[in-house]
């Protein structure tokens, strides 16, 4: 039994098992974690050439480079949501995958990016021109006070140690600069509804699972003030939600694999909003 890494408790209750990992919630702060403490190396093999690109995946992409369309439409409306707060400056994403908003956001900002996946990173240097550090994210690469703008988009959850990197993150942003963070809510009405078979339930990929409740719990005790939590809605691609329903379920595997051979189903993109993806907005105010 590993401790809670937000409230240092030891006491939890454990509440099911998926993919062969125990999902256990702290009985103090109430935050929900796996049961197991990866180690540097298990954690590069995760995030192999498989993980962006392998339609056998359990818990990574079937193809997440195809994505490019709509995730640019998700990635432009988040941008305007930050320069809302934000007109330009340095920006750092980090867990920055394929550059997509990378590419967006230098048409405003300098831009500096993070991706523990060289895959994705050499698909940014090829595609878009932009070099990001590669490998996992270590604060001390950078020099304090520096970034104005600071993206972690479905990423805190996949951090074995999310309380540290989060520090680091604050010592490195301006006064007053902007932490941009997405996350899944665990108390979510359709968290709730689905159980273990929550989309958002992918040991061992996903670590930790926030509430609004945990998620403000961890960036009010670094510094932060959240100005605002949403829940927004984005775009897909019909044959990307079809592939996390029959993952998430384990239901209908010939059909989708019939249905992601049509292309055509490939260009059809929808918007969508299960209301289980929070986007914090916070500043760092001391």
């Amino acid at each position: 039994m590993i401790e809670c890494k937000l409230c240092n408790s030891i006491t939890t209750a454990h509440l099911f098992q998926k993919n062969n990992y125990d999902l256990v919630r702290c009985k103090k702060c109430g935050l929900v974690f796996l049961d197991y403490d990866p180690n540097e190396r298990s954690i590069y093999q995760l995030y192999n050439e498989g993980y962006f690109k392998n339609k056998s995946t359990v818990w990574g992409f079937s193809d997440y480079f195809s994505l490019e369309k709509p995730f640019k439409k998700n990635f432009s409306k988040r941008l305007q949501k930050i320069l809302r707060f934000k007109k330009d400056g340095c920006l750092l994403e980090i867990g920055a995958a394929s550059g997509f908003f990378l590419n967006e956001a230098r048409k405003f900002f300098q831009i500096s990016g993070n991706e523990i996946s060289k895959e994705a990173c050499d698909f940014a240097e090829r595609n878009y021109g932009i070099y990001m550090e590669c490998g996992n994210f270590e604060p001390n690469n950078y020099s304090k006070d520096t970034f104005d703008v600071i993206v972690m988009s479905d990423v805190i959850e996949h951090l074995a140690k999310p309380f540290d990197i989060l520090k680091g993150v604050f010592a490195i942003q301006k006064k007053n600069g902007l932490l941009v963070l997405s996350t899944g809510d665990v108390d979510s009405l359709i968290a709730k509804i689905s159980g273990k078979k929550w989309h958002l339930f992918t040991a061992p990929a996903h670590l930790f699972f926030f509430s609004k409740r945990t998620i403000r719990l961890a960036l009010e005790r670094v510094g932060y003030r959240i100005i605002e939590i949403d829940y927004e809605y984005n775009y897909y691609t019909l044959v990307y939600i079809l592939e996390r329903l029959t993952k998430s379920f384990q239901i209908g595997g010939r059909f989708y694999r019939n249905l992601s051979k049509i292309n055509s189903l490939n260009k059809i993109i929808l918007p969508l909003n299960l209301f289980d993806i929070m986007t914090v907005y916070a500043i760092k105010s001391v």
